[in-house]
C-alpha cells in the first residue's frame, strides 16, 4: 500500500465507525421513544409522553380546565398544589443513599439465594407496597381539597366532563376486547 493511502484509510475508517456508532444511538433512541410513546392501536397519540408524567399538578389542572375558577379558587389550588409538593419533598428527601442500597441488596441477596424466600420476597414487596399507598392517599386528599373548593355548579360540570372522560375509557376497553377476541 502506498504512503500517502494509509492516512485516507485510517480516516475512511475512523469516520464509518463514528457514523455507524452514531447511527446505531440514533436507532436506539427512536425505538426507545416509539415504544414509550406508541399506544392507541399502534398510532402516536400527540403529548401522550409529556401528559403520561405530568403528576398530580398537571392531573389537577386539566381536571380544572373549562371551570370558571374565581382568582381565590385558583389562589387556594396553587396553596394546595404547593404545599403537596412540599410535603412530597420533604418525603423524598428523608430516603438516602443507605436505603436505595439495603432495599438493592436485599434484592440481590433474594435473587443470590440457593431457594427462592418467598417470606423475604412479601416482606420486600410489602414495604414498595405501603409507600405506594401514602402517595396514592396523598393525592387523593389533594384531590379532595380541591374538589371541595368548587361551588356546587362547577361540580356538577366536573361530574359531567368526568363521567364522558369515563364512558370513552369503557367504550376503548370494549373496543380492545373486540379486537383481541377476534
Amino acid at each position: 500500500m502506498k504512503s500517502w493511502m494509509k492516512p485516507s484509510v485510517i480516516a475512511l475508517t475512523a469516520v464509518i465507525a463514528l457514523g455507524s456508532s452514531a447511527v446505531m444511538a440514533n436507532t436506539k433512541d427512536v425505538a426507545q421513544t416509539e415504544r414509550t410513546c406508541m399506544m392507541d392501536g399502534g398510532k402516536h397519540v400527540k403529548g401522550h409522553h409529556k401528559g403520561h408524567h405530568k403528576g398530580n399538578a398537571g392531573e389537577i389542572r386539566q381536571m380544572l380546565r373549562g371551570l370558571d375558577l374565581s382568582d381565590e379558587q385558583k389562589a387556594q389550588v396553587k396553596e394546595l398544589l404547593q404545599a403537596h409538593k412540599d410535603a412530597r419533598k420533604a418525603l423524598k428527601d428523608t430516603v438516602t443513599q443507605a436505603d436505595i442500597s439495603a432495599r438493592h441488596d436485599k434484592m440481590q441477596a433474594l435473587m443470590a439465594a440457593p431457594t427462592f424466600d418467598e417470606a423475604a420476597a412479601k416482606a420486600l414487596i410489602a414495604e414498595r407496597q405501603a409507600k405506594r399507598e401514602e402517595r396514592a392517599l396523598a393525592s387523593m386528599k389533594l384531590r379532595h381539597q380541591v374538589y371541595n373548593l368548587l361551588t356546587a355548579e362547577q361540580k356538577a360540570e366536573l361530574k359531567t366532563k368526568q363521567d364522558a372522560k369515563f364512558a370513552k375509557r369503557l367504550e376503548r376497553i370494549e373496543n380492545r376486547a373486540q379486537q383481541q377476541a377476534q
